[in-house]
């Protein structure tokens, strides 16, 4: 984590667990999940609102806002006011704002669990082809997509990308199968033919019994 000069850093974990403290998303579950390794309780945040590129609250007077770039500021970086240069590979990025003013930049990485390449395998011989679409920036989405092997990757899409992305391979004559963590995927999981979602619930929402062609993979 990357927070502005003079800020507490065990203050911005506070402030990102208690915002992200009702969200059901693996990002909010990881924050939360640091936020008790470090033993640091969650603010209180009043008034959470969801959005498709983040979340927003109010705490002590201040708004708190956590999510992409532009839903958490501009322009900004923490210290000089221009855009950050920091990029690390294999690393996703969200962005926290206080009263409209930067405050830190979280950084998140991806590991495949050791069953998922033979699953997707075995998934690969029967359906393609397999895309890798998320709201995660291009280069992570590319190198996750590079590591599963599967054939697309696009990043940098907001749920209303992900439905259009489904709505295309249907066009296109696939009965895609979808894989969800959130929220954000809701509106493409409904489009799918198969939709599968990866949270607690753990639910699957199955359309009428077709065989899908297509699987489209939210990376967690």
């Amino acid at each position: 984590m990357e927070s502005r000069p003079g800020l507490d850093t065990d203050q911005v974990i506070a402030w990102a667990a208690g915002i992200e403290h009702a969200v059901d998303h693996e990002i909010a579950r990881a924050i939360n999940a640091h936020a008790r390794q470090k033993g640091i309780a969650p603010a209180r945040v009043d008034d959470i609102a969801t959005f498709p590129d983040g979340v927003a609250g109010c705490i002590e007077k201040k708004n708190l806002r956590i999510g992409s770039r532009p839903f958490a500021w501009e322009t900004a970086d923490m210290a000089t006011g221009q855009p950050s240069g920091k990029t690390e590979t294999g690393l996703s990025r969200v962005f926290m704002s206080v009263d409209e003013q930067p405050a830190a930049s979280l950084y998140f990485g991806d590991s495949l669990r050791p069953t998922v390449p033979d699953l997707i395998e075995r998934l690969k011989a029967e359906y393609r082809p397999m895309a890798v679409i998320s709201g995660d920036g291009h280069r992570v989405t590319r190198e996750v997509a590079e590591a599963l092997g599967a054939d697309v990757a696009q990043g940098g899409l907001l749920p209303a990308d992900k439905a259009a992305f489904i709505d295309q391979l249907i066009q296109q004559g696939h009965r895609p199968a979808m894989v969800g963590d959130g929220i954000n995927d809701a509106a493409a999981m409904v489009r799918a033919h198969l939709a599968v979602a990866s949270t607690t619930a753990r639910r699957w929402l199955p359309r009428p019994p077709t065989s899908p062609s297509c699987a489209a993979i939210q990376p967690s």
